[in-house]
């Protein structure tokens, strides 16, 4: 069978037991979120062509994001309706896979706004977003002395 028959196949399954395989999914990774996200990762990784070689015994689950400092969710959910709390495995460096000491349990809120950004231009965004927001204060008390 060629492969994209498989997918066709698997689609139409997925569309027909959609609830039950999330069900059964969320039970199955309910106590073992960590599994949960190295599956997902390993699947991303191998459908791109990156390298992958992180284990279970290489992440732990921090109680707050490292980034943000917001609680961490454990619960599970599907890809369209995240929490920003929700777990996730962010790159340190997008060029490279998920391997050791590239990646960080954090949250999905933290991981999409830093996205494949750099440390610089994360620093230059905070930079001028500070600066306008300044401007735009000053703007508005000018604009207000003016009557």
């Amino acid at each position: 069978m060629a492969n994209q028959q498989r997918r066709e196949i698997s689609a139409r399954w997925y569309e027909k037991n959609k609830k039950s395989h999330l069900k059964s999914m969320r039970d199955k990774y309910k106590n073992n979120r960590l599994a949960s996200l190295l599956n997902a990762a390993r699947n991303r990784a191998s459908s791109s062509g990156m390298e992958f070689n992180i284990l279970e015994e290489d992440l732990s689950i921090p109680s707050h994001c490292p980034f943000l400092g917001i609680p961490i969710s454990t619960e599970v959910t599907d890809k369209f309706n995240r929490s920003p709390n929700t777990l996730s495995i962010h790159r340190l460096d997008s060029t490279k896979g998920y391997v050791r000491f590239n990646v960080v349990v954090c949250s999905w809120r933290a991981n999409k706004l830093i996205g494949d950004a750099t440390a610089e231009e994360i620093e230059l965004i905070n930079k001028e977003y500070q600066r306008i927001k300044e401007q735009q204060c000053l703007d508005l008390e000018r604009d207000q002395n003016k009557d």
